[in-house]
C-alpha cells in the first residue's frame, strides 16, 4: 500500500508541475523597416513531436499511445499549420502595413533547429529571391510532452513556437517564442491534441506584436 501511495504521489507531483504561458523576446527586430516592401512567410512547420523520457516505464507506455496515433496527428498538424499560415499572414500584414506573401516551401523539409544553424542563411536567401521579398519570416512549432503520470495514463503537453525574422541576405533580424500552458491529457486524445496544435491561433499575435 505504501509503495502504491508513493507512486501516485510522484505522479501527482509530475502532473501538477504544469507550465504556464510564457512569451520570450530572444532578440528584437533589427531590420530597417523603411527598406522592407514585401515580406515572405515560410509555411508554418511542425517539428517532430518531443516525447517524454522519464519516468522510464510510464513514459514508454505514454509514448506507445502517441506512436499508435501518428497518422492522425500528422493530419491534425497539417490542417493546423494551414490555418496558422493564414493567421500569421494576416496578422503580420495588419501590424506591419507591408505586402505579405506565402512562400512555396514544403513544411516537411523544416526541422526544429534548422533556423539556428549557419546553413539557414542560404535557405532564406533562396526564399527571398524566389518571392522578391526583403524580409523572410519562419515559424517552427513543436508539441512537447513535459511529464507523464503513473502507468502513462496522462501526460503534460505544450506547444512551443518560435518566430524568426531574416533580412533578404539571410542575416537573423529578430527571434521570439512562446510556450503554451500545459494541458494534461491521454496520449490518444486527438481532440485535445488539436487544441494544443491550434495554440498558434491563440498566442501567435503575441509574437507578431513584439517583433513588428
Amino acid at each position: 500500500m505504501k509503495k502504491t501511495n508513493i507512486v501516485l504521489v510522484a505522479a501527482l507531483i509530475i502532473l501538477s508541475s504544469c507550465s504556464t504561458l510564457k512569451v520570450t523576446l530572444v532578440s528584437p527586430n533589427s531590420i530597417q523597416q523603411d527598406n522592407v516592401k514585401k515580406i515572405a512567410i515560410v509555411p508554418v512547420a511542425f517539428a517532430e513531436r518531443q516525447l517524454a523520457v522519464f519516468p522510464l516505464i510510464d513514459a514508454a507506455m505514454y509514448n506507445k499511445g502517441i506512436k499508435a496515433t501518428a497518422d492522425q496527428q500528422t493530419l491534425i498538424m497539417t490542417k493546423s499549420a494551414e490555418d496558422a499560415n493564414t493567421f500569421y499572414k494576416d496578422a503580420i500584414s495588419q501590424k506591419s502595413g507591408k505586402e505579405v506573401v506565402l512562400s512555396g516551401t514544403k513544411p516537411e523539409t523544416i526541422t526544429a533547429d534548422m533556423f539556428t544553424k549557419p546553413e539557414a542563411a542560404e535557405f532564406v536567401r533562396k526564399v527571398a529571391e524566389e518571392t522578391g521579398s526583403d524580409m523572410v519570416v519562419t515559424i517552427v512549432s513543436q508539441v512537447q510532452t513535459l511529464g507523464v503520470g503513473a502507468f502513462g495514463i496522462k501526460g503534460n503537453n505544450i506547444l512551443a513556437s518560435t518566430m524568426y525574422l531574416f533580412d533578404k541576405n539571410g542575416a537573423t533580424g529578430g527571434i521570439a517564442s512562446f510556450t503554451s500552458e500545459a494541458v494534461t491529457t491521454g496520449s490518444k486524445n486527438m481532440e485535445v491534441f488539436k487544441q494544443i496544435c491550434n495554440e498558434n491561433l491563440k498566442q501567435g499575435n503575441k509574437l507578431v506584436d513584439i517583433l513588428f
